[in-house]
């Protein structure tokens, strides 16, 4: 990934912009007022022949849809706004001429590029989607709800740089880059607020592709990685950035229909919205999600890393699901078929959740999740009674809805809920709960290959921290428990098997494995663990 940003950093800084063009020199006007988009048009059709740059001094610049060309550079100067018109006259329909499923309702857009290449938009300035204006803020209720134009959107676009902008108020999407390659974005600052699915940015299918340094406060899903093509996603890094949100703050789907793979995330901090002063279209008070992952339209998922994340007040911190809800991306597409989901890791990632739900890995009966890896995690929550957890064991699989957490109310489990999973480890982790809570902190149901390891568990009076359902190889070791419980583990299910205990402090607790009748003792082996009547140390 260090080779690809040293080749888009050549690439930009090598070619070099042979021409300048001054829009005032050019009949457009920054008014606010005269909308320029024919001679906007024209300049850029120029310069594209000459590989230039365009400059917008300070001003108000209106225009309809722009057209961006291969080798064209736009430089917004610092005070230089370009609003989008409110007349939805200005915005032509565009048909996209590739395989997707966007193209069902994506017909319009402020910014746009199709197949174009070595381009960029950069500078102090602003792009303003006039999305707050009466005549498209009103069109979320009506019947041309679908009319509304997207901010930016570029398709099969290749070298393409979005560096210094601000971004503010679109109608739509505020950006979608749809199965582009060579995609570097840089230092944005994004107000995603004009009105209903203000999605902050949509990587929807593309390659090669680096976003750092920005800033985002949005209405709806802020990075929202999409696939609605053939193509897939790959080779994708985004570090350095902050995120307000009332939806998702890192996203993976739900469209979901070819690939995500080799995605590489670090050091976000993610921030509940602002909560007094504007009407919420979408999402929660807190925001719906950390990172969610929502695999349910036969995509592959593979290598994906997440390091270094604050996750602040979101209702649900982690919400990673295989899903059979199987929509095509194309109506000639074939039958899709569920595929793999595998090969997570989160590491050095802080929670502060305030939230009853809790944080979920769920693959689906017929194909499980595979390869997640939690380390170095602390995880503090706020404690909720009045549930019994006997009571939640039969969660609804409802994996051909719309995935989303509220589907399934609220889990037995205060951390994590894992079912249909192999291999699923969490290590060096604090589980911390501000007052009591009457679920448990980890819930394994149906997951085989399971490792708790050097877990603290703080909190008030709680019940036993960790329950297996018909899972089995378990390690659990290194744990301590510092408050009182019955039991650091409950076991139960005709199904588990190998189960391991060893070498945890449960010194506040009355014992360390509690065991369903239907449980065979043989599977279960218990060796060095500390309990408060010392009888289960070196059994």
């Amino acid at each position: 990934m260090r080779n690809l940003l040293i080749v888009l950093l050549s690439f930009f800084s090598l070619n070099g912009f042979c021409e300048t063009y001054n829009v005032l020199d050019y009949g457009i006007v920054g008014d606010n007022k005269t909308v320029n988009t024919k001679a906007i048009q024209a300049l850029i059709d120029k310069c594209s022949e000459t590989k230039g740059t365009i400059v917008f001094p300070a001003g108000d610049y209106v225009t309809g849809t722009i057209f961006i060309k291969s080798n064209v550079h736009i430089n917004l100067m610092a005070g230089a706004t370009l609003f989008g018109s409110t007349d939805l006259a200005d915005y032509p329909f565009i048909d996209h001429k590739f395989p997707t499923n966007v193209g069902e309702y994506a017909h319009h857009a402020l910014v746009y590029a199709n197949s174009a290449e070595n381009f960029s938009i950069f500078g102090g300035g602003q792009i303003n989607g006039n999305g707050k204006h009466p005549k498209l803020d009103v069109l979320r209720e009506s019947d041309k709800h679908m009319l509304r134009p997207y901010m930016i959107q570029f398709v099969n676009c290749k070298n393409i740089r979005m560096q210094g902008i601000e971004l503010f108020s679109p109608s739509f999407w505020l950006q979608h880059y749809l199965a582009c390659t060579d995609v570097f974005l840089d230092g944005l600052y994004i107000q995603s607020h004009g009105a209903a699915n203000n999605d902050g940015l949509d990587i929807d299918d593309c390659k090669n592709m680096v976003v750092s340094n920005c800033i985002f406060d949005c209405e709806d899903d802020v990075l929202c990685f999409k696939s609605t093509t053939p193509v897939g996603t790959d080779n994708v890094t985004i570090t350095n950035c902050v995120i307000k949100t009332n939806c998702n703050a890192i996203k993976f789907g739900t469209d979901s229909h070819t690939a995500f793979t080799n995605i590489n995330i670090s050091n976000i901090t993610i921030n509940e919205p602002a909560q007094e002063g504007r009407e919420t279209f979408f999402g929660t008070k807190h925001g719906i999600c950390g990172i969610a992952i929502e695999a349910v339209d036969g995509t592959l998922i593979d290598n994906m890393n997440f390091s270094n994340i604050v996750i602040n007040n979101t209702d649900t911190p982690f919400y990673i699901k295989i899903g059979d809800r199987l929509r095509k991306s194309y109506p000639e597409q074939e039958d899709k078929v569920v595929r793999d989901c595998k090969n997570m890791t989160f590491s050095n990632i802080t929670v502060r959740g305030i939230s009853k739900y809790a944080s979920s890995i769920m693959g689906i009966p017929t194909y499980n999740i595979e390869n997640i890896f939690f380390d170095n995690i602390v995880y503090e929550t706020q404690g909720f009674t009045g549930f019994n957890p006997d009571n939640m064991l039969n969660v609804p699989e409802n994996s051909k809805m719309y995935p989303s957490p509220e589907i399934y109310g609220v889990f037995p489990a205060h951390t994590f809920y894992v079912r249909h999973a192999n291999n699923v480890s969490f290590k060096n982790m604090k589980v911390i709960t501000n007052g009591e809570d009457s679920r448990h902190a980890f819930v394994f149901d149906d997951v085989h290959g399971i490792r708790v390891g050097d877990v603290d568990f703080k909190g008030d009076k709680a019940i036993t921290p960790i329950r297996l359902i018909n899972s089995t190889d378990a390690f659990i070791t290194g744990n301590i428990v510092e408050y009182a419980a019955d039991n650091l583990v409950q076991v139960e299910g005709k199904s588990t098997k190998g189960i391991m205990v060893s070498g945890n402090n449960a010194r506040n607790l009355n014992g360390v494995v509690k065991t369903a009748d239907e449980v065979k003792g043989s599977e279960i082996f218990q060796f060095n663990n500390w309990s408060k009547d010392m009888k289960q140390l070196m059994k």
